[in-house]
């Protein structure tokens, strides 16, 4: 997601206080790669942007992090959505691939 027209960050979409955690990367009229991973078993997800793709990124390092809510946590998700969460002015963003994978090697080498 993108935030306050700047940032790229992570919004767990409940509305409550530290429901979103935004990076310091600034955002730029140029190609990212956004990695982002769910770890059920701890409940946090995170956030990298431009990652090496050598290795999978260490969440020491991650961009930016949230913990799930419980919900989330125990259910799972049934749908992605891809949105930017600043609109008050007039932008293009597109999305060029999406790959979702159990690993980090799934995601560098999907075949």
């Amino acid at each position: 997601m993108i935030f306050d027209r700047n940032h790229y960050g992570l919004d767990n979409d409940t509305g409550e206080r530290g429901s979103r955690s935004v990076t310091s990367v600034g955002v730029e009229m140029t190609t990212v790669w956004l990695v982002t991973k769910f770890d059920f078993t701890t409940g946090r997800e995170y956030l990298w942007v431009n990652p090496s793709p050598e290795t999978e990124p260490d969440i020491a390092n991650a961009d930016a992090w949230l913990p799930m809510t419980a919900a989330f946590q125990a259910a799972g998700f049934p749908y992605l959505r891809l949105r930017v969460g600043w609109t008050r002015t007039h932008a293009l963003f597109q999305f060029d691939e999406l790959r979702v994978a159990t690993t980090f090697a799934e995601i560098v080498n999907p075949f």
